[in-house]
């Protein structure tokens, strides 16, 4: 059914919460029915340990592919590479608020996703306090970059970028400004003197090439990646100032917002126009959580995207991942649907589309709408 969220400042409710109100409302394990605050954490890691061991063994894995030279976590495991050829990509980034947790701890969707005949990249990234958020977001980019360089040379029909938490911030952050390196690149380039003529003329042969490659990247990225899937995201930082999170990322108020995807959602809309997004949240999330994806797509939609944001029953912010491994969980197969471009079933109806405990993989896309609004 199509449903309005409302946005807004005066519909944020962390803007009136003390500092124990915050770090609640962002402490994921503090929500979950199922485990306690100090097991849930433990059991998420002996279970994607078990998941990621069983997944070698059933599996093709190149571990370990460097994306970004000098960065010793910039590595990408691909599995099931051996799979013919035109097979789709699927991109997944893990979560751990960005400084815990691995890519080696996040094979939950792996086998479903070979198994069905998708080919999965899943990404490591410098973790804080060794990164900051703005150079995850960049290795994010890099990373995506390679994938899709990768997903052509094999042919692929698309590439699709998802995101758990934290990581689904580095995926829409790096969606969002995906052209900006286009403008920091000149503005570096034309900053400086020119010492002779032949230097200027082969830094400007340069600068084209790079254009020119730069410009073949974004088609190639228009043209393969036409969803985006996030599972439990952050898409607002601001709340996390005065939280324990913060005390490795060092945000400022600034830096927290610059780097929101709720904030450049409208270059999101500029830089990939027909996108299609899939914003899901578990029952089981908290209040905030579940607010902040569901502002998000409103946000989206209202320029012009299209979105849907998905409430799961029965799932919290750990097992909406952990489920990812059953081949017949409903997001599994909303997943794998969108990852073969398989029919979606479409209405007519404006406004977010809100799934709250449909078991229907297809239900809740909303016809194409035909450009964003300025």
């Amino acid at each position: 059914m199509a449903q309005t969220f409302p946005t807004g400042e005066e519909h944020q409710n962390w803007r009136r919460m003390d500092k124990d109100e915050l770090k609640k409302e962002y402490s994921p394990s503090e929500w979950s029915p199922f485990f306690s605050a100090e097991e849930i954490i433990p059991n998420y890691v002996r279970l994607a340990e078990k998941v990621g061991k069983a997944t070698l063994g059933e599996v093709s894995c190149r571990k370990d592919v460097t994306y970004l030279p000098g960065k010793p976590w910039a590595k990408v495991d691909v599995y099931g590479e051996d799979l013919p050829k035109g097979s789709p990509v699927i991109f997944f980034v893990h979560g751990g608020y960005w400084q815990e947790l691995s890519k080696e701890l996040f094979a939950f969707p792996v086998a479903p996703a070979v198994r069905s005949g998708a080919v999965v990249v899943v990404m490591g990234y410098t973790l804080a306090p060794q990164g900051t958020v703005d150079e995850m977001v960049r290795e994010t980019q890099v990373a995506l970059r390679w994938a899709l360089k990768f997903a052509r040379g094999r042919g692929a029909p698309r590439v699709l970028p998802c995101g758990w938490s934290a990581g689904a911030q580095l995926v829409f952050q790096a969606l969002s400004t995906w052209k900006q390196r286009n403008v920091e690149a000149t503005e570096g380039r034309n900053g400086g003197v020119s010492i002779n003529n032949k230097k200027e003329e082969e830094e400007e042969e340069e600068e084209e090439e790079e254009e020119e490659e730069e410009e073949e990247e974004d088609d190639l990225a228009t043209r393969l990646i036409a969803d985006a899937v996030s599972f439990s995201g952050m898409f607002d930082l601001r709340p996390l100032i005065s939280t324990y999170v913060n005390d490795p990322l060092k945000l400022t108020k600034e830096t927290a917002w610059e780097l929101s995807p709720l904030r450049t959602a409208s270059t999101l809309c500029r830089n990939f126009p027909s996108l299609r997004l899939l914003v899901t949240a578990g029952q089981f999330d908290s209040s905030e959580f579940t607010r902040q994806s569901r502002e998000y797509t409103q946000t989206c939609t209202d320029l012009g995207l299209r979105a849907t944001y998905w409430e799961l029953p029965a799932r919290d912010h750990f097992n909406i991942v952990e489920n990812l491994a059953k081949v017949d969980d409903p997001l599994t197969q909303r997943v794998l649907a969108l990852a073969h471009a398989k029919a979606l079933k479409e209405t007519s109806e404006r406004g977010v589309n809100y799934v709250l405990g449909s078991t229907s993989p297809m239900a809740g896309f909303e016809s194409p709408s035909p450009h964003c609004s300025p």
